[in-house]
């Protein structure tokens, strides 16, 4: 059974013309909800400052609180550096949940994965997935696999986790597109990019080869 961690809150900010907007979450919940009804549903806590810290600087904090659009396709909402928290405490919860033997997922908004130290972008305000690989070391995990698989690479994530030698990021996106990095691996890094258009078999293989690495981890 699996346990997912959600909360009507990440439901209560953004815009109906941009992207990156409550009915993400809406939909995807009433579908859940109709297809798995035997899923156990909780709540997430807020991410701690320190939790955060581990991921992005101090500075990055205070200026989340500042109401000033971050960029074009980042906008300032009243409260964004609370929903940020909820939404990197609900994939901490989803850490601790996995560790204790439960299968879990994590539904929440805003998204993270391009979310920088220092800056956020791309509808990410904080790095969720960066936050809770680093709470896992933190409590005791020795080794951490990121998977990203999306159409955009994630370039934040993988500033915050590069070079670390416990987590090993692997990441299938297009290439050329937003936000313009992912063309390369290195050390504990390693990208596929494909070509925008590709069919799904190329998208296969490369979720293949990504999953080897993962494995070896």
């Amino acid at each position: 059974m699996v346990t997912l961690v959600s909360d009507k809150a990440a439901t209560e900010f953004g815009q109906d013309d941009h992207p990156e907007r409550p009915a993400r979450i809406i939909n995807t919940e009433a579908y859940l909800l109709d297809k798995h009804p035997d899923w156990v549903w909780m709540r997430p806590r807020l991410a701690t400052t320190k939790e955060v810290l581990r991921a992005h600087r101090p500075e990055h904090l205070d200026r989340l609180r500042q109401p000033i659009d971050f960029d074009a396709d980042t906008p300032y909402y009243r409260g964004i550096d609370e929903h940020a928290r909820r939404a990197a405490g609900a994939a901490i919860v989803s850490v601790d949940l996995a560790l204790s033997g439960r299968e879990s997922f994590s539904l929440m908004r805003p998204p993270g994965h391009h979310a920088t130290a220092t800056k956020a972008m791309g509808f990410c305000y904080l790095n969720s997935i960066a936050i809770a690989a680093l709470h896992a070391i933190a409590i005791g995990c020795e080794r951490v696999a990121i998977w990203d698989f999306d159409a955009h690479h994630g370039n934040g994530t993988e500033e915050i986790v590069s070079g670390n030698r416990q987590i090993r990021f692997t990441s299938v996106h297009e290439y050329p597109g937003y936000p313009g990095t992912g063309n390369r691996s290195y050390a504990n890094v390693f990208n596929w990019p494909i070509l925008p258009g590709s069919d799904s078999q190329r998208h296969v293989a490369a979720a293949k080869s990504g999953s080897r690495l993962l494995v070896a981890v």
